[in-house]
């Protein structure tokens, strides 16, 4: 078999012969593999999951530690004082996007990933991830370190985490994409 103009080889066809020769699913692979590039390059989403995204994921989760510490200051604070940070939890949040919340329904991750990749932004992770911890500081309010470890592991209140409840709390969050620039501007300024 001769090689055409495209050198890289499969097997025994070339990467042109291949791909001429696609069949239906694989035609869809092809499509989901260039779509999650797509978003990969879109949401800087290798910033936090590639060889070096501890960098990134460092720097997200400053931003948010940032921003809870803003508009969740009395947990903040609480939790400053006994030598945990929110990160704790959050970590697992911005990693996985939220299905590491194991009560998570499905429906409002859906939702949550929709905003997401509609508006090619960061912002609904954050706001998402404020709003859990606001929604839970009432709750939290002079409650033992273990149990606020424990209800940030299971959130025993389900109801906050439907999207009726978490996305309108989320959408009065304001943050911009300048508001996680100058954050991300901050935390490079910081860490020269």
């Amino acid at each position: 078999m001769r090689a055409s103009r495209t050198a890289v080889s499969l097997g025994s066809l070339t990467l042109e012969e291949r791909t001429n020769s696609l069949s239906i699913n694989e035609a869809k692979e092809v499509d989901c593999f260039a779509f999650l590039e797509a978003l990969f390059e879109a949401l800087s989403l290798t910033d936090v999951y590639a060889r070096d995204g501890v960098t990134g994921l460092r720097m997200r989760m400053w931003q948010l530690a940032r921003l809870f510490e803003y508009h969740c200051p009395d947990l903040y604070h609480t939790l400053e004082e006994e030598g945990m940070s929110l990160d704790v939890f959050c970590i697992g949040w911005v990693q996985t996007l939220f299905l590491y919340i194991e009560a998570m329904p499905a429906h409002t991750i859906d939702r949550i990933w929709d905003i997401m990749i509609f508006e090619s932004s960061w912002v609904i992770i954050f706001q998402v991830s404020v709003a859990l911890v606001k929604l839970s500081s009432n709750v939290l309010k002079g409650q033992e370190l273990d149990e606020i470890v424990m209800y940030f592991n299971n959130f025993p209140n389900p109801s906050i985490l439907e999207p009726d409840v978490l996305l309108v709390e989320a959408s009065k969050i304001n943050l911009t994409e300048a508001i996680l620039d100058q954050l991300r501007g901050e935390y490079e300024n910081m860490n020269k």
